[in-house]
């Protein structure tokens, strides 16, 4: 072998060590540094049971699990202002996971069309009114928050609580 080919291979496996390294740093600062710390910080809120974050696709998919709260709506903007502070809004989906009993569900899965229709044609005070006279023949009591973005369900009863939160552009769950 030649001293110029010697110095070409030596050239191409450098170039693939130091990439190996530049990868390796990169993937121990997102799990460690941005993953790691952006979990500490949510599981430090009083309201939030546990959260995990998970990255699939390119995009982290932050799971949590709430404590009862007041105003799902404060709690969830609090939420989101933190983790917009680390990661860029298209970076991340943010959804609540429930642990309830089984006729608070019941009771969205019943008031889901009424919900879509409220959402379709933008009438909220109807929804407020028929999301009242349903949880009250429940039993149950409920919360309707709407921002400009989100459209927040809160149903109680007793010690179990049910959140949902909705986007208002798209209906999608969140």
């Amino acid at each position: 072998m030649k001293n110029g080919e010697y110095r070409i291979y030596l050239s191409i496996i450098s170039l693939f060590v130091v990439l190996g390294i530049f990868l390796g740093a990169y993937k121990i600062y997102e799990k460690y540094l941005v993953e790691g710390e952006l979990e500490n910080k949510i599981n430090s809120i009083s309201t939030v049971r546990a959260a995990s974050i998970e990255k699939k696709d390119g995009q982290y998919e932050i799971e949590l699990e709430m404590e009862k709260v007041d105003n799902i709506q404060k709690v969830y903007f609090e939420i989101d202002q933190l983790i917009a502070s680390k990661l860029k809004p298209e970076d991340y989906k943010l959804t609540i996971k429930n642990r309830h009993k089984q006729n608070l569900e019941d009771l969205y899965y019943h008031l889901q069309p009424a919900i879509y229709e409220a959402l379709a044609n933008k009438q909220f005070v109807w929804l407020d009114k028929k999301m009242a006279e349903e949880s009250s023949d429940a039993g149950i009591a409920y919360k309707l928050f709407i921002d400009s973005s989100h459209i927040f369900i809160q149903f109680e009863d007793g010690e179990s609580c049910f959140y949902k939160v909705l986007d208002r552009a798209s209906g999608e769950l969140e």
